[in-house]
């Protein structure tokens, strides 16, 4: 009875002990995975960035005047901080269009419109000008640092100058002579500028990066509001994030895989590059599954919203990236379904041919397909 009653008085303790042990390398929400293989240095450095994510900014602090968060995890965090986001953190977009001509509005304040101010100051409206409106979900940033270590020259082998027999183009959105690699337009070349445009556009706080004529246009002060060293912080965090993993670590091999190859998915929706040489080992030669080619492409009216960014137009998008498809909860660059087929049918443009093979499928290979995208 007494060793019984030690035992039950221990078992606490030991569970207690041995639980950092236990949850090493499982991600929760607040502490999503780190790319296999990062140096204790940089493990450090996204430690750090990992604070700044997850921390929410007051006025006091710098917030607004206008923002659409108050710090990055609100907008990025399903399922694990650093993810996608919800309907309700949808960032709104208006913007003018006239006689073919695109105007953002930036000296309005626009494209994007804040839905939230700070105490004391007025909301922001949308200008009666406008007569293009969007919408945009956050995007993942899981794996983002593996995207960004993608050759250029390999994403630009993809893309071609005149169409092929399916009439699919894809060519990339140069910004100031970079290649455009994130955002719905591939209008963003790097995860430096992503992070400082982010903290700017979505929290309202300015940086020694941000564009002067971007800080007048807001009419706010030019003195920065975070450092140049947490702008790094918050990057490295991202940087080093990692991507899903399979649900079914077998499923390239799968019936559905080979569908989603014979009906000409896999022409835009590249399956995988690789990082090719690099110094630091994290990014040294990894494969990266992201199923995308990471170019821009017409997709057809029904998801046209008529905005332009960089080099593409108001119907190109850049190539949705499909791994961890199954764990995100809105899809498109509006969210406007939670519905894989009914993704796929709103594909136009250049997905047409590729579309309309799907609705030639039976209804076990489409099962089969949709079996397969669900366990990336």
């Amino acid at each position: 009875m007494r060793t019984s009653l030690v035992n039950l008085l221990i078992l606490p303790v030991v569970v207690f002990m041995f639980l950092p042990l236990l949850l090493a390398g499982r991600p929760s929400d607040l502490n999503p995975a780190i790319l296999p293989g990062t140096d204790q240095v940089n493990a450090r450095l996204f430690s750090v960035g990992r604070q700044l994510f997850l921390r929410k900014r007051t006025a006091a602090e710098g917030l607004g005047p206008y923002f659409n968060a108050e710090g990055c995890i609100s907008c990025h965090h399903i399922p694990v901080a650093g993810g996608s986001g919800d309907l309700k953190d949808a960032i709104v977009l208006a913007a003018l269009s006239r006689n073919g001509h695109f105007d953002p509005l930036t000296s309005l304040g626009g494209p994007v419109f804040q839905k939230h101010a700070v105490p004391g100051v007025a909301p922001r409206m949308v200008p009666k000008v406008a007569n293009l409106h969007s919408r945009r979900i956050p995007p993942n940033l899981l794996g983002a640092g593996l995207i960004q270590e993608i050759p250029e020259a390999a994403i630009l082998a993809n893309a071609r100058s005149t169409p092929n027999e399916d009439g699919i183009l894809g060519r990339p959105n140069m910004i100031n002579r970079e290649l455009g690699r994130f955002g719905y337009k591939a209008q963003v070349p790097s995860l430096f500028q992503f992070m400082f445009q982010a903290e700017f556009t979505e929290i309202g706080i300015t940086s020694p990066f941000t564009p002067s004529a971007s800080i007048k246009a807001a009419n706010l002060p030019m003195e920065s509001k975070v450092t140049s060293q947490e702008i790094f912080n918050l990057m490295y965090f991202v940087e080093f994030l990692a991507p899903f993993k399979p649900i079914d670590p077998a499923a390239d091999d799968s019936a559905g895989a080979k569908i989603f190859a014979r009906i000409g998915c896999a022409e835009c929706h590249h399956p995988s590059f690789n990082t090719g040489p690099k110094k630091l080992a994290t990014f040294d030669h990894v494969e990266v599954p992201l199923y995308s080619d990471l170019l821009l492409h017409n997709m057809g009216k029904s998801l046209a919203d008529g905005f332009e960014d960089g080099q593409a137009s108001g119907s190109e998008f850049r190539t949705a990236p499909l791994w961890g498809l199954g764990r995100k909860k809105y899809l498109l660059h509006d969210g406007r379904t939670t519905k894989i087929p009914t993704a796929i049918n709103l594909h136009g443009g250049e997905a047409t041919a590729v579309v309309d093979r799907f609705h030639r499928l039976s209804k076990s290979e489409k099962e089969a397909l949709l079996e397969f995208l669900t366990s990336l």
